[in-house]
């Protein structure tokens, strides 16, 4: 369904929802690439090597062939993309975990990530959001923090994105919070009524299905 807007003033539904808040789409134009536009261009030949080569150096030139053109900043569907080559290195170098001060690490496993964010289906849920999360913070750069931000509003209200809205709404929450995004008092007042509001309505649900 096509995003809705909501005034961050009006008052709180009892209903849980899953709309991003209207300033936020305002300010932030979705775009379901600019995560990977944004860590592809900051690549060098031996980055991409190196996650060619995360599946024990097997078929790396196979690897390479096929994570050019995402490098290149091609617009290639994702079924390309969670093929083999070269969705296994993409998948394995996404479980890497870089030192904090680790830069290089940081861009590579975050450009995997953005990658795999990807998915039209929603296959890939919080263990490929939460890494990019982790990796987006560690550069400390608002560019990169503004830039995941409207890939994740691009996927937000996709059925079964993230395995659950909670986890969409965590992250956009912390981006405000730990990635240098600016916010007023009242908009940072909204942002945390609407986050408790879906992580309200998801125990509520729970709790009818007597999870």
């Amino acid at each position: 369904s096509a995003l809705k807007g909501r005034d961050p003033l009006e008052d709180m539904s009892s209903e849980p929802s899953v709309e991003l808040l209207s300033w936020i789409q305002q300010r932030f134009a979705a775009d379901r690439w600019s995560a990977l536009d944004c860590f592809r261009g900051r690549l060098d030949g031996g980055m991409v090597r190196e996650i060619a080569e995360a599946d024990y150096s097997q078929d790396v030139e196979k690897h390479l062939e096929a994570l050019r053109p995402l490098v290149r900043g091609e617009r290639t569907s994702f079924s390309e993309i969670a093929c083999w080559h070269p969705g296994e290195v993409l998948e394995l170098t996404r479980w890497a975990n870089p030192a904090r001060e680790d830069r290089r690490g940081h861009l590579i496993r975050g450009f995997s990530c953005a990658a795999l964010m990807l998915d039209g289906k929603g296959e890939y849920g919080r263990e490929t959001l939460f890494p990019l999360l982790e990796s987006t913070l560690a550069l400390g750069e608002r560019k990169a923090s503004e830039a995941v931000l409207r890939a994740l509003m691009a996927r937000f209200s996709e059925e079964r994105a993230f395995e659950g809205p909670e986890f969409g709404a965590l992250a956009i929450v912390v981006l405000f919070y730990r990635g240098r995004l600016r916010m007023d008092d009242i908009e940072e007042g909204a942002l945390v009524d609407w986050f408790r509001e879906i992580a309200d309505g998801v125990t509520q649900r729970a709790l009818e299905e007597g999870l």
